[in-house]
């Protein structure tokens, strides 16, 4: 290997720290290429290794910036440039083939932040690597994480993560969107994660036919609903549940999201809708003051005689609290709904809307 003149004069004349990092970047991807002899090869490493302990950061990130790839350079030299200032130590923690499980789980150890993300990052992660970010307990590198398919997270992992951040929507994204997913975890996310995502889910990861059918229509549900509820007006309403009858979709649980959520106007659509009768006509008999109309219009809509009981303790409970487009009364509208609904089936021992709808739609297919 042969410094070029230029190089040589430079370092007399101007040894100032740009042209050291400039030497020491042409050093290096000289011994990346691989083409120098045994000899120039030993003389390589010695200037590596004195550009290695060089006062200026400068210097000693422009070597490692040329190393990340190199799979023939000195070990000690290599650990030394990743346990160096994060400048240095990125790019080698990130690609270096040098470094080996044993080396990142200790270098894991004994860091934080940006270089637990950049080892994260690297093209595979060990199963030994997994374990010891994870237990840095590193939210950022975490998600970095579980978003890198190179990374062997097993499913006990991916479930000790989720027990402690599956809150953080960049950590259940960026697991939902793994190319591969254990079914348990994938049943987990689906109660963690958007709208979108779980759609998602269900139909790159290996859940059965009925289960990617429910997951699919409980979203859609959910955001029906939600749009419903935004201000909108009474033809947009009646619209929208024609619409809905006509595609077969204006389902029981739909109707009934709607009614937890207080949203009086459009249960009242959809049973003149399944009843055939006028919104004035299914408004009265709703709102009867006694039993009998609201079950009379509910057997004339042909819903499920078994979630009667829900729909009767929504209206109770709209009848106690008069819901405004405030969230946080729709938000106490809905416990005090979940609070009366519940107490009529003991089987529930959750107080998640989700899981309550669940529970509801598997009821709803029994009748």
């Amino acid at each position: 290997m042969e410094l070029g003149q230029q190089d040589i004069a430079a370092l007399l004349t101007d040894p100032s720290d740009s042209v050291r990092a400039s030497v020491a970047t042409k050093v290096a991807t000289e011994v990346s290429a691989g083409a120098l002899t045994e000899s120039e090869r030993t003389i390589a490493k010695a200037i590596l290794e004195t550009m290695a302990k060089d006062a200026a950061t400068r210097v000693r990130a422009a070597l490692a910036e040329s190393l990340r790839y190199a799979d023939d350079v000195p070990p000690d030299l290599v650990r030394k440039l990743a346990e160096d200032v994060e400048q240095v130590a990125i790019p080698i923690l990130e690609s270096s083939p040098v470094l080996s499980d044993e080396d990142l789980v200790k270098i894991v150890r004994g860091s934080s932040g940006p270089k637990l993300s950049a080892i994260a990052r690297r093209d595979h992660v060990a199963e030994s690597v997994v374990s010891a970010l994870i237990e840095t307990d590193d939210a950022p590198a975490l998600r970095t994480l579980v978003s890198n398919d190179g990374a062997d997270i097993s499913e006990k992992s991916m479930g000790v993560i989720l027990d402690r951040h599956g809150e953080d929507a960049r950590i259940s994204g960026g697991m939902a969107q793994r190319s591969t997913l254990p079914l348990s975890i994938t049943e987990r996310l689906v109660s963690l994660v958007s709208d979108s995502l779980k759609i998602y889910l269900a139909e790159n990861h290996d859940l059965p036919a009925d289960r990617i059918q429910a997951i699919i229509n409980d979203t859609r549900e959910r955001v029906t609903v939600k749009l419903v509820t935004e201000e909108h007006s009474a033809d947009d309403v009646v619209d929208l549940i024609n619409q809905l009858y006509r595609n077969g979709r204006l389902t029981p649980t739909i109707i009934l999201r709607a009614a937890c959520m207080g949203d009086m106007r459009f249960v009242e659509e959809a049973f003149g809708c399944l009843a055939k009768i006028t919104t004035q006509k299914a408004w009265l008999l709703i709102h009867d003051g006694g039993p009998r109309g609201l079950q009379a219009i509910y057997q004339r809509a042909g819903l499920p005689q078994n979630l009667y009981p829900a729909f009767r303790a929504a209206i109770d409970v709209y009848h106690d609290i008069e819901p405004t487009s405030d969230t946080t009364d729709n938000d106490h509208f809905t416990q005090k709904f979940l609070e009366r609904v519940l107490t009529q089936y003991e089987d529930l021992d959750g107080d998640d809307l989700d899981y309550f709808f669940s529970k509801l739609d598997s009821i709803a297919t029994v009748h």
